[in-house]
C-alpha cells in the first residue's frame, strides 16, 4: 500500500526558482534517454513556454491561502527493475491523489510532475497546445518545473527528499502541490480517496502519518 502524505505549508515556506532563464535551462537538461531534455517542453499549456513566467506564477499563488504538498514515498529495493515498478505504482497512486481532489473540490491550483493532461484524463483528447485556445483554462494543471524549485520547498517544510530520518534508508517520493482559497479537509479527503480506490500491492516500506 502507497500512503498518501499531505502536508499543510505557508506561502513563505514555498522556493521559486531564481529565474526563467533557470526553468528553461532545467527543462532542457538532459538525461537518462531524454538527450534534448524533458519531452513535454511546449506539448501542454501547463509547461514552459506556454505556462506563466516566474512573475505571474507567484502572482497567482500569492491569491490563495492554503498550500499542501501531496507525496507518496517508497523505500528502495536495491534493484534497478524492482524500483522502476515501486515508483510507478507510487506515481500512479499519487497522481490519482491529486485527480481526485481536483474533481471533488472546485477552483484549486494543482502543481504536479508534469504538465497539464486534463483533457486526455477526461476523455476530450490531447492538449490543443500550442494551435488552439486551451479548452478548460480553469482545470489546467502546471509541472513542478515551471516555477517551484521543489527540494528546497520539501526542506523547507522540514521533509527529507533522500532519505528517511527515522530509519536511515534511501526513499523514493512523488510530489504534487496543491492551492486552495478555502481550507480542506485533508484527512477526510485522504479517507475518501482510499475507500475509493483498491488496495495498491506492496512497495516495502511507506510508513508514517498519511496527513499533518
Amino acid at each position: 500500500m502507497v500512503d498518501i502524505h499531505v502536508q499543510h505549508v505557508t506561502y513563505e515556506d514555498i522556493v521559486f526558482k531564481p529565474s526563467d532563464e533557470q526553468i528553461q535551462a532545467d527543462c532542457h537538461q538532459p538525461y537518462a534517454g531524454h538527450e534534448n531534455g524533458c519531452a513535454n517542453y511546449g506539448t501542454t499549456y501547463g509547461c514552459p513556454p506556454h505556462a506563466p513566467k516566474l512573475a505571474e506564477f507567484k502572482e497567482i499563488l500569492a491569491a490563495y491561502t492554503h498550500f499542501y504538498l501531496v507525496y507518496g514515498e517508497v523505500e528502495l529495493a536495491g534493484d534497478p527493475k524492482q524500483d522502476k515498478a515501486i515508483y510507478a505504482t507510487m506515481q500512479e497512486h499519487v497522481d490519482a491523489f491529486v485527480n481526485f481532489m481536483q474533481d471533488s473540490i472546485p477552483d484549486l491550483f494543482i502543481i504536479h510532475g508534469y504538465g497539464c493532461h486534463y483533457c486526455e484524463r477526461v476523455g476530450v483528447g490531447k492538449c490543443t497546445c500550442p494551435k488552439k485556445p486551451c479548452r478548460h483554462p480553469g482545470k489546467r494543471t502546471y509541472s513542478l518545473s515551471v516555477a517551484l524549485d521543489i527540494v528546497s520547498t520539501m526542506n523547507s517544510a522540514g521533509i527529507s527528499m533522500e532519505m528517511n530520518p527515522a530509519r536511515g534508508t534511501k526513499v523514493f517520493r512523488r510530489i504534487g502541490f496543491v492551492a486552495s482559497k478555502l481550507p480542506v479537509d485533508i484527512d477526510e479527503r485522504v479517507k475518501e480517496f482510499e475507500l475509493d480506490v483498491p488496495e495498491q500491492p506492496a512497495t516495502g516500506g511507506s510508513r508514517g502519518k498519511k496527513s499533518k
